[in-house]
């Protein structure tokens, strides 16, 4: 019997560079953009799976998510049926007698999917489109503080970042980090000074202020290749897939 798909994801196949056996691949998904809480309310309204209007939906989706955060400062742990959330406490204490210490000690939620959505990804289906020869991509981001790897990033700390290719590089001026606020679009470029490693599949920066709960998109461009040190004749531009938000510790 076949099965019936209700949602569709599409990937594209890598060589693993951790490897070298030549047919050892790794798939990765063709990201779509990322959604705020107002487009997929919209979404909801347009595709006919919502009983109440676009905006209305947005602002009890807002109020839920105030509430949810309050009640996980309180330590409280949510089920939301497409994930959980439970506050966590990270860091040694070494003494019975050691009180909470933000210098030293974290206090983070954790986040996992839900039974809900775990049903909902046995009805994807996953297309492989083939085999992709870029070898230019920003696969990974952590934040070295948190270790989140949400794309949460902490202000004054390190965040790094991996992927293949992705040293700076290059006589363009257009060469670095850029940062573009994805509510208005305006782009700035991370400071060299600022990058602590820079290595073809590492890089460990520190990245400038955001603004608290401002996403914004992280881009590299580099003239840098593997040919022997030669470089690019133009910049290329790999896009980390999801936003870059500062979160207010503590807040």
């Amino acid at each position: 019997m076949a099965t019936t798909y209700l949602t569709k994801i599409k990937g594209f196949l890598y060589k693993n560079p951790l490897t070298e056996d030549p047919n050892d691949y790794i798939a990765r998904v063709e990201s779509q953009r990322s959604l705020d809480v107002a487009q997929v309310c919209a979404s909801a309204t347009s595709r006919g799976g919502a009983d109440i209007g676009a905006s209305a939906m947005e602002h009890a989706v807002e109020l839920f998510l105030a509430e949810m955060e309050y009640q996980l400062c309180n330590g409280f742990s949510v089920n939301a049926k497409t994930f959980t959330a439970a506050p966590h406490i990270k860091g040694v204490f070494n003494s019975p007698y050691e009180t909470f210490d933000p210098a030293k000690h974290r206090l983070l939620c954790e986040f996992s999917q839900g039974l809900q959505l775990r049903q909902k990804l046995t009805a994807t289906e996953v297309v492989i489109e083939g085999v992709r020869e870029s070898n230019f991509h920003i696969d990974h981001i952590k934040d070295m503080f948190t270790n989140n790897t949400d794309g949460s990033v902490t202000r004054g700390k390190v965040t790094e970042l991996r992927g293949h290719n992705i040293k700076i590089a290059g006589t363009d001026d257009t060469c670095g980090i850029w940062l573009r606020v994805l509510p208005n679009g305006t782009e700035t470029r991370v400071d060299m000074s600022a990058i602590v490693l820079n290595e073809p599949s590492r890089i460990l920066v520190q990245l400038p202020d955001l603004g608290y709960n401002t996403p914004q998109q992280l881009s590299i461009k580099t003239q840098y290749s593997n040919s022997g040190g030669k470089l690019l004749e133009h910049p290329r531009t790999a896009v980390l897939d999801i936003p870059v938000v500062e979160v207010e510790q503590g807040a």
